[in-house]
């Protein structure tokens, strides 16, 4: 009986833990995004799906998490130390990715507002 209840108790865990993501991101086959943004800072973490300038892009229902770009295009001059925020407006694209489930763009071109 014993055995019964723990096998249900885990099963309940198991299927409460999944949710459906609301924030998902545009598909990563989708043509370059056009959006104004903002970079807020520089994620310093060192994990799978950490590292790299955080971005948040402007007035993009229903995808409103903030996202993470590795690298700039050269013309922004920006490091991870630089002052934050700054307001841009990009062209992006998100990186395909299965480990970090649309968490990365790709930034083709960027200039400041």
């Amino acid at each position: 009986m014993k055995k019964v209840a723990l096998l249900i108790g885990m099963g309940t865990l198991l299927f409460s833990a999944c949710k459906k993501n609301a924030d998902a991101p545009p598909p990563a086959d989708s043509l370059y995004n056009e959006n104004e943004a903002v970079i807020t800072g520089y994620d310093f973490s060192e994990c799978a799906c950490c590292g790299g300038y955080i971005i948040s892009i402007v007035n993009n229902p229903p995808y409103g998490k903030d996202f993470l770009a590795m690298e700039l295009p050269e013309n922004m001059q920006l490091q991870p130390n630089s002052v934050y925020p700054v307001y841009v407006k990009m062209k992006w694209q998100v990186v395909d990715s299965p480990l970090c489930n649309g968490r990365y763009i790709e930034v083709v071109s960027m200039q400041k507002k």
